[in-house]
């Protein structure tokens, strides 16, 4: 049912695109035209993803109609779709030789070169296609994000922070986030280079750009670790154990290190005490508490402390697997028990994976930004 209801949804979008390019191909002559129908049948064809048929809907209009704008820009796209780029942008380039053309016509026109030369991984003439197409429209939102993706694809971190703060739709709130984004990339390039120092003033100035977002303040704890400082990590550690995160397992893990390398790891059950009274930590405090009786001996402690936590978080999997590993223990439970065990050791597997919303692509360690389709903030369990 649900996947007919997207179908149809789908259905109705390609025919409102199709309508709106008609419309637009309509808007500076009402009257008919050279090659229109066979226009209209590519137009049709191209949102429809019949590539192939659209292309040769479009050449057929252009030996019928040459001043037929679209039409090209049109034929360029699908090249560039089709993996030859090249053969696009030489498409798109040639028609600026021409007299005449309308305002709108070139700022399509560069849209398009700009897309090509990306495609082509040739950022630098794709920023220059930008920068005519701003001579023509400076408030054109389209290139504003495009520029940006040009500097992320070649990790230009200054300049897209200054197009993160010009652009002209971004709310403040949206151009902070992406600069702590931005900022964060920048602190984990000098750490790459073992400039921790420099590293840690970056991550500093993206909490203070978004105090709420996470991935900066586990850099700087990750930063402190490998300098030998772990009082200081733990000083960090402490400001973000109550943040709201669906990954609270990326503190939990570190606190434990951080109390290993300080000869505290006996203070972690009082932590863990005090967490409980955040909402935000609680089931992790639960869980943690549960290794530790486990580790003292103190199996029915260790199983209240999995009950407590799976009655907050009922499909957490790790604590199922727990109690599940207990009972055996316990000797409460028969040969199901071991199938249990082994069940959710699979699904254990997987809830320990990440993949990106956007792509799907899959990970064992979490992610910031998708390494295959570099979307930010993409992460989930897999």
């Amino acid at each position: 049912m649900q996947e007919t209801l997207i179908l149809a949804i789908v259905g109705i979008l390609a025919a409102v695109v199709f309508a709106m390019l008609i419309h637009n191909s309509r808007k500076e002559n009402i009257k008919a035209f050279p090659g229109q129908d066979l226009y209209y049948a590519g137009l049709s064809a191209f949102v429809s993803g019949d590539l192939e048929k659209a292309l040769k809907k479009f050449y057929a209009t252009i030996q019928q109609n040459t001043e037929n704008i679209d039409a090209y820009i049109k034929i360029g796209d699908i090249l560039r779709t089709m993996g030859t780029a090249e053969r696009a942008a030489k498409v798109h380039r040639d028609l600026l030789i021409r007299q005449n053309l309308t305002n709108d016509q070139k700022i399509s026109i560069y849209h398009a070169l700009a897309e090509d030369y990306k495609a082509n991984k040739k950022y630098t003439l794709a920023l220059e296609a930008l920068d005519k197409l701003a001579a023509l429209d400076e408030r054109d939102s389209w290139a504003a994000h495009f520029r940006i993706s040009l500097y992320e694809a070649t990790n230009d971190w200054v300049n897209a922070t200054a197009a993160v703060e010009n652009h002209p739709t971004l709310t403040r709130e949206e151009q902070l986030h992406r600069t702590a984004l931005y900022l964060t990339a920048q602190g984990l390039e000098l750490a790459k280079d073992g400039k921790e120092h420099d590293a840690r003033l970056r991550f500093r100035e993206a909490m203070k750009a978004s105090p709420s977002y996470l991935p900066p303040y586990l850099e700087l704890v990750d930063s402190y670790m490998r300098d030998g400082r772990p009082k200081a990590a733990l000083t960090i550690l402490r400001q973000i154990v109550t943040f709201t995160t669906p990954f609270p397992e990326l503190i939990f893990g570190r606190l434990k290190q951080v109390l290993f390398e300080l000869g505290l790891y006996g203070d972690l059950e009082k932590y863990y005490q005090e967490f409980l009274e955040s909402p935000s930590t609680l089931v992790e405090a639960y869980l943690g508490l549960a290794e530790l009786y486990v580790k003292k001996g103190e199996m029915d402690k260790a199983v209240e402390a999995c009950k407590s936590a799976l009655s907050h978080q009922p499909e957490r999997l790790d604590a199922h697997l727990m109690l599940a590993q207990l009972f055996l223990k316990l000797g409460q439970n028969d040969k199901s028990s071991e199938n249990l065990v082994q069940i959710n050791g699979q699904l254990l597997a997987r809830q320990n994976n990440f993949k990106c919303n956007s792509c799907g692509h899959r990970m064992e360690r979490y992610f910031y930004r998708c390494p295959q389709c570099q979307t930010w903030d993409s992460a989930q369990r897999g």
